[in-house]
């Protein structure tokens, strides 16, 4: 039996896709949620405790996501991450309450945090253990990728 040495198999490319969406999606929202909330007569500081209720929500559940990757299906928790995701993105939408603000942004961090853990630990499963350095700074490419194109592209599309 030959032993697979490819990074790029259909697994991994899945992957790479999936955090680079989830990124995609979050790098978009995050360049024009202040323009949204200024809309929406918000103001700086709005917009400061809303950002810091996502990154310390996010933070939260990177460590809970850890140890759940560790005992349960790398499937499952990218699938749960992507579902808490598009719960908050879908809810910043419908809502027009501060309140309610901050608790979509944490729901957002939640489920970003779950799918972006989910995934990452999934690409060690899928690679070569000889090319698992190579491969993981390959899959780290997404969010880089995602950051460099997503600002602009959120900001043109808020037009």
């Amino acid at each position: 039996m030959k032993v697979q040495t490819r990074i790029f198999n259909r697994q991994f490319i899945t992957l790479f896709l999936c955090l680079f969406c989830a990124c995609y999606g979050m790098y978009c929202l995050n360049a024009v949620f202040p323009l949204y909330i200024g809309t929406l007569g918000g103001s700086a500081g709005d917009v400061g405790v809303m950002s810091a209720c996502y990154t310390v929500t996010a933070c939260l559940f990177r460590i809970l996501s850890g140890n759940r990757a560790a005992v349960m299906s790398r499937k499952k928790l990218i699938l749960l991450g992507g579902a808490v995701l598009a719960v908050g993105i879908a809810g910043l939408a419908l809502v027009r309450e501060y309140i309610l603000f901050i608790v979509f942004r944490g729901i957002q961090g939640a489920g970003y945090a779950m799918m972006t853990v989910g995934a990452s630990t999934a690409v060690i499963d899928v690679l070569p253990p000889e090319r698992l350095g190579e491969g993981l700074g390959i899959s780290l490419l997404a969010s880089s990728i995602a950051l460099s194109v997503s600002p602009a592209i959120g900001i043109l599309l808020s037009r």
